[in-house]
């Protein structure tokens, strides 16, 4: 699987697929999290939840990117 594939394939993932993903990320560069960051991390997870429709996908996120220009 190559980089392009794998940013690809994360926005198929389930949020709490998203953030094993992220704990894993985090473990092999032998970082962790603070307790703020945990606690924002949660509270960012139950809004999406009970608001999916709320966040941007990552292609929303892009497009929006590109088009705010410099």
């Amino acid at each position: 699987m190559s980089f392009n594939d794998l940013l690809e394939n994360l926005a198929t993932l389930t949020a709490d697929q998203r953030e094993l993903v992220l704990q894993r990320v985090l473990e092999l560069d032998e970082l962790s999290l603070t307790p703020e960051q945990e606690i924002l991390i949660q509270e960012r997870r139950e809004q999406y939840r009970e608001s999916p429709d709320s966040f941007l996908t990552i292609e929303e996120l892009e497009q929006r990117l590109k088009t705010s220009g410099p």
